[in-house]
């Protein structure tokens, strides 16, 4: 089988859940699989992720002049099918919820969530028009879809009308927590935290509105003001069309000299950062899974996140859940995990042993099933 893989939506300074799941996935079939033969379609700023060095795994550089969402957009729809019918894919993914819409080949299309359709008001017109009909368009090509939890799964039904039997559930991965910490004592895992100078509590993502950021900074300032927490607020990830928002609130609650905004930072960073966060806060309104929750958890680092979707979901009983809308909700949990030592190593526990029921290779091996059965459609 001839299988190819779109990566021209991964660009190497930014991160993301969908832009990580691209990197792991592809990671992961390589360690898997050495009968099919893999086409990875690259641009000329991201083929050096996709460095594979297996004998059947080959590159195919899509020369995209700039590096432009619209050009990409355009040169999906037009060039790239041509590319994928000259390479004579069998199978052909697209990992990040827009496909080509005229394919040669069977076509599995990863649908990560449908927030502009669930939100339809927290997304701009021109984005919400695109995703409303690339979306569209795209699952009703898609021999198989890719959902990457129950909660995506019920949405995909929902709001897009697919019906259940075409949709595939494959959860993301994870890293593997270290097992040494795994281990360690009630003691021993709070030694290991690291003490900033100044502790801080995180947050990691876009800036998108439905990640909803301005309750979190209503939360975060009734803490430190009223519960004369100490802590700063990190914030890690791209900028997108909530951050104007977020920075007015930010001055409005005169906050400005305790929000913290790294933007993007490497993964390694990132590690480094998640491990010396006292506290990780994701009050999403809706997500397809929720990355930074795991990647948290297997740093060891307490999570508060909402107690609805795939955030409830994913988490299970590893996170202390609250109603993404209450600012008193979240607020009272942040308070809770920073004062209350035995609730925090529980939390820590059981954040471990969560994340570590979550691997790529899964992902890879259920993904490759789904290869399977789309060519058996064809």
């Amino acid at each position: 089988m001839r299988i190819g893989i779109n990566t021209l939506v991964v660009v190497s300074s930014e991160i993301g859940g969908a832009l990580t799941y691209v990197r792991k996935l592809v990671e992961n079939l390589a360690r898997i699989d050495k009968e099919n033969e893999y086409f990875l379609f690259v641009a000329p700023w991201n083929h050096e992720l996709f460095q594979v060095r297996k004998g059947n795994f080959r590159q195919v550089v899509c020369n995209i002049p700039l590096k432009s969402l619209t050009l990409r957009i355009l040169y999906e729809q037009t060039v790239l099918p041509i590319l994928v019918w000259k390479n004579r894919i069998d199978v052909f993914h697209s990992p990040a919820s827009v496909s080509p819409f005229l394919l040669s080949c069977p076509s599995v299309l990863t649908l990560h969530d449908v927030m502009p359709f669930i939100f339809p008001k927290l997304t701009p017109l021109i984005f919400r028009f695109y995703w409303g009909v690339s979306y569209r368009i795209s699952a009703k090509k898609a021999q198989i879809i890719i959902a990457v939890s129950h909660s995506a799964r019920k949405d995909l039904i929902k709001f897009l009308g697919i019906e259940k039997k075409k949709i595939a559930l494959v959860y993301h991965g994870n890293e593997k927590p270290d097992l040494k910490t795994k281990e360690k004592t009630r003691t021993a895992l709070l030694e290991e935290k690291k003490e900033s100078e100044t502790p801080y509590i995180l947050w990691v993502g876009r800036m998108y509105s439905h990640k909803n950021l301005t309750r979190l900074l209503y939360a975060y300032s009734r803490v430190i003001k009223t519960d004369k927490i100490s802590h700063q607020l990190v914030l890690c990830g791209m900028i997108a069309w909530e951050y104007s928002s977020f920075m007015k609130t930010v001055k409005e609650l005169l906050l400005e000299d305790k929000v913290i905004f790294k933007g993007y930072v490497s993964d390694d960073v990132l590690k480094s950062i998640y491990a010396d966060a006292s506290l990780f806060v994701f009050p999403s309104l809706t997500e397809g899974f929720g990355f930074p929750m795991l990647e948290a958890m297997a740093c060891g680092t307490p999570v508060v996140t909402s107690n609805c979707g795939a955030m409830a979901e994913i988490a299970g009983d590893a996170a202390l859940l609250v109603d993404p809308y209450s600012v008193d909700e979240i607020a009272e949990a942040m308070h809770k995990v920073l004062t209350d030592e035995t609730l925090r190593v529980a939390l820590i526990k059981k954040g471990l042993r969560r994340s570590s029921q979550f691997s790529w290779e899964k992902t890879a091996r259920e993904t490759l099933a789904v290869y399977k059965a789309a060519w058996g459609k064809e």
